[in-house]
């Protein structure tokens, strides 16, 4: 029998440091692919797009960003429109596919059609229609849209830029307006800035011109996320649609519970927290918006003063791991992984159950993040991740 060759821990050392070199690699250049695609468009386009000039309509394509208060990419549209006294129109299309790759939960896509009809009948004051409909094939979407703008005669196109990976691909869908003679402009809208301001109404007849868009409806729910007539009426209680209800339990919370907040937020046998994370995750309330609020009780200060104040701005929304439903026989991971009836955790309640699933069941976390996005109402892709790595020590 020929020797068998021995494996020595130099050897070992030196595979690993490849392998470890070749995934940093890897790391390196998903990374510089994201950026170049980020950036990229945009700067090829730059001066088509501004030759382009004007025509009959300016489209502002609603994504996560639900709202009219505070909304950047909205008033970057409605000024455009304004300048050039034509009308301003918008637009919202609901792709299943989407919602199935977003892991979105059946109650969060009923806050979202729930506020699409708030949204519709807001619009209806200032004459200004929205366009609402369903696409079943994700890569159509970006085509769908460029007929529509140019069925409109609108040759300026505006939305709020959204960070994750599949949406920055998505984005190089600028080159096929650039060319087709169509400016899209994105504007960053999560950030802690300088709030924007409602648009006003529309000049001219712009209700007879888009009559059919006023006219639209609200899509239904794709099959796989839709909910009974009872579980409808229960979330519709407990998360009442709208950026004016985001508003009212925002100046609420501040009013009410935030002055004890530091100490009372890891509180499980009361409600202490602002509970707004459904509606920041919807885009229904901006962190600038919640930011300024928070702010005026405090005399503009973030890191002094009050001391409640200042710890929820600290944390700005609860960006904590959530839960996986099991039986453990521990009282407060059951009672935290019972979370189906108003689809929402308290804060504490989700580090508790992310570091017991995690530490001592020894359950992947990626098993566990992946249950809570299809699972509460206010998923977020990146507060999820960042979350889960936190709670189970790996990020």
């Amino acid at each position: 029998m020929a020797p068998q060759k021995r494996t020595t821990a130099g050897t070992r050392s030196n595979g690993t440091l490849a392998w470890c070199c070749e995934n940093f690699i890897r790391r390196k250049r998903a990374t510089n692919v994201a950026r170049r695609t980020t950036t990229e468009p945009w700067n090829d386009t730059a001066d088509q797009r501004r030759a382009i000039r004007a025509n009959n309509a300016v489209v502002h394509w609603f994504k996560s960003d639900l709202r009219l208060y505070d909304n950047r990419a909205l008033r970057m549209a409605y000024q455009t429109a304004k300048e050039h006294n034509i009308p301003l129109t918008s637009l919202y299309i609901l792709s299943p596919q989407d919602l199935t790759a977003h892991l979105l939960t059946p109650a969060r896509v009923d806050l979202i059609l729930r506020t699409l009809h708030q949204l519709k009948r807001h619009w209806s004051e200032p004459d200004i229609p929205l366009c609402m409909e369903a696409q079943n094939v994700r890569k159509s979407i970006p085509q769908r849209i460029v007929d529509l703008c140019q069925h409109w005669g609108a040759n300026h196109r505006y939305r709020n830029l959204e960070y994750e990976v599949d949406e920055l691909q998505r984005d190089k869908l600028v080159r096929l307006c650039a060319k087709n003679g169509i400016n899209f402009e994105t504007a960053h809208d999560a950030c802690v800035v300088l709030r924007g301001q409602e648009p006003g109404c529309n000049l001219g007849d712009a209700r007879k011109y888009f009559k059919e868009l006023f006219d639209s409806e609200v899509p239904a729910a794709p099959e796989n996320k839709q909910l009974s007539e009872e579980e409808k009426k229960q979330l519709s209680q407990l998360y009442p649609a709208g950026e004016h209800e985001a508003l009212r339990r925002l100046e609420a919370f501040l009013e009410e519970k935030v002055r004890d907040y530091k100490e009372a937020r890891n509180m499980m046998c009361r409600q202490t927290t602002s509970i707004l994370n459904p509606y920041s995750a919807s885009g229904l309330l901006s962190p600038r918006t919640a930011f300024e609020h928070a702010r005026r009780p405090n005399k503009t200060c973030l890191q002094h003063g009050d001391h409640g104040l200042v710890q929820w701005l600290g944390v700005q929304r609860d960006q904590v791991p959530h839960v996986v439903q099991r039986e453990t026989g521990f009282p407060i991971v059951d009672a935290g992984m019972r979370a189906d009836h108003d689809k929402w955790m308290q804060n504490w309640t989700r580090m508790i159950v992310a570091s017991f699933l995690s530490k001592d069941l020894l359950i992947d976390w990626r098993r566990s993040e992946r249950y809570v996005m299809e699972s509460l109402i206010d998923g977020d892709s990146a507060s999820n991740h960042g979350g889960w790595g936190f709670g189970s020590s790996t990020g």
